[in-house]
């Protein structure tokens, strides 16, 4: 009887191993599905938001989007907030950082990473022309410069930030 048992009891465990491990292989099957489409959904929102910042700062004619002097100019017009600047600088970091604070909306502001455009040194000489400063971070707010990091940091500091956003019609979280 104790051999029936024991016999019965080694049986039903390796029942319940194969039964757990089925269970463990399918949850860990559809936590592998859950992430190949997570991140096919992240790469289809990337593409659509480099494909929004395309067009919304794209003016339409060809001669005007190829003109670095008429992309700022249109884009710093069009949109409350923009950010010239480059994603390997520490003080476009900063510079972006202390904008973060206000939660913009995403209709509200653009962030053009020039390292990440063939056309970088042409809108830095345009920048240079507009601001009088090729470097980065150059920050418009309400179409105008407001300058760098150390001038954004400080505007944050003291209230003025907050104020020219306002008076921009930023509207925030």
């Amino acid at each position: 009887m104790y051999q029936f048992s024991q016999r019965h009891n080694t049986e039903l465990q390796e029942v319940y191993k194969d039964r757990i491990r089925v269970v463990r292989e399918r949850a860990q099957q559809e936590l592998d599905n859950k992430v190949v489409e997570a991140n096919k959904y992240i790469k289809v929102k990337k593409q659509d938001h480099q494909q929004g910042i395309m067009e919304k700062t794209s003016s339409g004619t060809p001669k005007e989007s190829t003109d670095p002097h008429t992309f700022v100019t249109s884009l710093t017009s069009s949109t409350p907030v923009v950010v010239f600047s480059k994603t390997y600088c520490p003080y476009c970091r900063n510079a972006k950082r202390a904008l973060s604070t206000f939660r913009l909306r995403d209709n509200s502001y653009k962030i053009i990473e020039l390292d990440e455009r063939e056309d970088c040194d042409n809108i830095q000489d345009a920048l240079l022309q507009i601001t009088g400063a090729r470097s980065v971070p150059r920050v418009f707010i309400g179409g105008k410069c407001i300058g760098g990091c150390d001038d954004t940091i400080a505007a944050q500091k003291d209230g003025r930030l907050e104020k020219m956003l306002k008076e921009a019609g930023v509207t925030c979280f």
